[in-house]
This record gives C-alpha cells, sequence and structure tokens, in this order.
C-alpha cells in the first residue's frame, strides 16, 4: 500500500521544518505500513500498546496514527486504561471494522 501524503509541512512553516520533512524520506510511509500492519493484526490496541509493538515510540507512532486516521483508513472506537501510563486512551481499528463499531471521526 503506497498513498500520496499531503504535506507534512505548512507553507508558513519555518526552512527547518521543510528541511525536515525532506529528510523523512520514505520513513513515513514505512512507519505508517508497520502501525498499520499491528492495528489489523490486532484491533482495538492503543496508541502506546502499538508504540511499543513496533518500537517507534509514542510521538513518532501518534504523528502516523494520525496520518493514516486522516486518510480514512484506522479510526478509534472506544477508550481503555493503558498500564504505561496509567491514563486512558482511545483505541485503533481498521476501517474494516466500521460495520462492527461506529468508530468516532
Amino acid at each position: 500500500m503506497t498513498l500520496k501524503w499531503p504535506p507534512a509541512a505548512r507553507t508558513t512553516d519555518p526552512i527547518t521544518s521543510h528541511d525536515a520533512e525532506a529528510s523523512l524520506g520514505g520513513a513515513r510511509q514505512t512507519h505508517c505500513s508497520r502501525i498499520l500492519q499491528v492495528v489489523r493484526t490486532q484491533p482495538g490496541l492503543v496508541s502506546g500498546e502499538i508504540a511499543q509493538i513496533t518500537g517507534l515510540g509514542m510521538h513518532i507512532t501518534s504523528r502516523r496514527l494520525a496520518d493514516l486516521k486522516n486518510q480514512d483508513i484506522i479510526g478509534q472506537s472506544g477508550t481503555r486504561v493503558w498500564g504505561g501510563s496509567g491514563r486512558r486512551q482511545g483505541q485503533w481499528w481498521p476501517r474494516d471494522y466500521q460495520t462492527l463499531l461506529p468508530l468516532e471521526d
């Protein structure tokens, strides 16, 4: 699956943001593919669990989950407490589950 991503840096962002986006290369696609594989094979996980499984860390995982949600490939429905933080986090589901769960937008 190869998606066309919207620019990560806005036209009003400083040049450093555009440099950072250019340095990503194919990493954005690779990260999204890894995360999507986890969400499809283990639906209902929270961000912290996905970050642990992929080894990408919370910051990158959160950004890539947002990318996939903006592409309407995954969605959130339900919450539960994650032991890593002790806080409630949204559960992530592939859009294929839409017939089973009312996904929140």
